[in-house]
Formats: structure tokens, C-alpha cells, sequence
């Protein structure tokens, strides 16, 4: 009798064994089949230690030399220290303008804009924005002889 209950334990664990082997390797090829988890704009930064800029020619936060296609300007300095002081590598990669810049930011043409411009309800549904290093006041002018006292 001892000898069917050991014939009759090593069939149940060679039964278990493999059913846990087709288990795991089921669960392997579910997990390769599942689509990989897409990378982060910020991950994708930190791994090849380079931020792509896009800005505004806009003087004197962003502009470009026409003659040397130098950069200079308030904004250029400041994104240069941030990338010094972080280690990464700061490549402006092209100029844009404020009607497109959202748009080429989720084509994935650069990982940043570069360059300041103004807040509207339809841009912060869009995109995430800094504290400002600088504010600008916007004054109304109108014509004193529409408005007779």
C-alpha cells in the first residue's frame, strides 16, 4: 500500500508541475502580448539627458541672429542654466509660432516651448505652464474724441 501512495504522490506532482508550467507560461505569453507601457515625455528626458526646445522668436526673451542663427535673449539664458543645472543638454530645435506650438508639442517636434507667451483658457486646457519669471502689463488705449465729457 505504501507503494501506491508514493506511485499515486508522483503522479500528482508531476500533474502539478505541469500544469503550473503551462500556468506560468501562459501568464508569460499574456504579459508579452499585453502593448508595452508608453514612456513619458519626462522619463524619455531623464533617460537621453536631452530637452528639445521649440520658441517664439520673440525679442528680447527668444531671438535668433538672421546672419549667425544664434539664439540669445532672457529666456534662451534661463533655459540654458536650468538644463546646465540639471545636466541635460538643451537643444533648440525649432522656431514656431503661437498658432502652432501646441499642436507641434503633441506631434512630439520638441519636448518643451522655450519661450514665454501668454496663458488663455484654451492653451491651459492643453498644456501644463511654469510659475512666470517675468510679467508684462497690457495696457487699452482708446481715442479721447469718441468719449466727449
Amino acid at each position: 500500500m505504501k507503494t501506491g501512495q508514493f506511485l499515486l504522490a508522483i503522479l500528482l506532482s508531476v500533474a502539478l508541475s505541469t500544469a503550473a508550467a503551462f500556468y506560468i507560461g501562459g501568464a508569460k505569453k499574456e504579459k508579452a502580448s499585453q502593448p508595452a507601457v508608453k514612456e513619458t515625455r519626462l522619463e524619455q528626458i531623464k533617460r537621453t539627458g536631452v530637452l528639445r526646445c521649440g520658441y517664439v522668436n520673440w525679442p528680447p526673451f527668444t531671438q535668433k541672429d538672421p546672419n549667425t542663427g544664434k539664439l540669445s535673449g532672457m529666456s534662451y539664458e534661463i533655459v540654458e542654466e536650468i538644463g546646465r543645472q540639471l545636466k541635460l543638454k538643451v537643444e533648440w530645435v525649432s522656431e514656431v509660432s503661437t498658432g502652432s506650438m501646441l499642436s507641434d508639442i503633441n506631434l512630439n517636434r520638441f519636448d518643451m516651448i522655450c519661450s514665454p507667451f501668454a496663458i488663455t483658457p484654451g492653451r491651459a486646457r492643453e498644456a501644463n505652464f511654469t510659475m512666470p519669471f517675468s510679467y508684462m502689463p497690457v495696457y487699452m488705449y482708446v481715442s479721447q474724441r469718441r468719449f466727449a465729457l
